[in-house]
């Protein structure tokens, strides 16, 4: 991935996954999906790691909310908010000194949407 031609589409329709679906197991599986990516050059270019990085800061803001389950996913709801806490921590491990500099805003968001150590 990275270099292919179809990587923006990939990372469109992950992100699409995960801030889209109703469905939190399709959702679960996008955010693995995201984390198998073995290194930040496997994100393609800079626009798309920021446009995860925004897709997973949204998806960390409403995950709060229980609004959306239904009675039927309700129980993948905290699996749901821990593969994007972990997702989170992954992101920020790739993020290169211009990422973090390019998505100042969304870097501390995602910081601050992380849990702490005594959180978890």
């Amino acid at each position: 991935m990275g270099e292919a031609e179809w990587t923006r589409t990939v990372i469109d329709t992950l992100c699409g996954a995960i801030d889209q679906t109703r469905n939190y197991k399709v959702r679960i599986h996008a955010c693995t999906a995201i984390r198998a990516l073995p290194e930040r050059a496997s994100f393609g270019g800079r626009a798309e790691f920021v446009d995860v990085v925004n897709c997973i800061v949204k998806a960390l803001r409403s995950a709060a909310t229980t609004e959306d389950a239904t009675f039927t996913e309700y129980k993948y709801m905290q699996p749901w908010q821990q593969q994007l806490n972990d997702c989170g921590v992954y992101l920020l491990s790739l993020a290169t000194e211009e990422d973090r500099h390019t998505l100042t805003s969304n870097i501390q968001a995602l910081t601050a949407l992380l849990p702490t150590s005594s959180d978890a």
